[in-house]
């Protein structure tokens, strides 16, 4: 389990290492992504606002179908929080869809 989730991390890693408007440092040990989205605060997708992290995450879920967690909900605005846990496809189809929705960002 520990080499699949480091494949899993790995992959996401690089996927998202140019993405747009994203920061984080590489989890240690973790199978959770910690990321500064603050970058793509009061940018807007469609006319959506995005105000903090919280419509982030709404945003993101309604468009891409990518769920994330709000930073804001362990003491950290403007982060959110992603778990690379689960299938491989399917964390690997929300990296790409996550740094599509970033690129899309207005």
């Amino acid at each position: 389990a520990r080499d699949r989730l480091a494949a899993q991390r790995q992959a996401l890693l690089n996927e998202l290492e140019d993405a747009p408007h994203l920061r984080f440092c590489p989890p240690g040990g973790a199978f959770y992504l910690f990321m500064d989205i603050r970058q793509a605060l009061g940018k807007s997708l469609r006319g959506q606002l995005i105000a903090d992290d919280e419509a982030f995450c709404s945003v993101l879920l309604e468009a891409y179908g990518v769920a994330l967690i709000p930073g804001s909900f362990f003491g950290a605005p403007g982060h959110a929080r992603l778990s690379y846990s689960g299938d491989p496809e399917q964390v690997q189809a929300g990296a790409v869809r996550l740094k599509a929705f970033l690129g899309a960002l207005e």
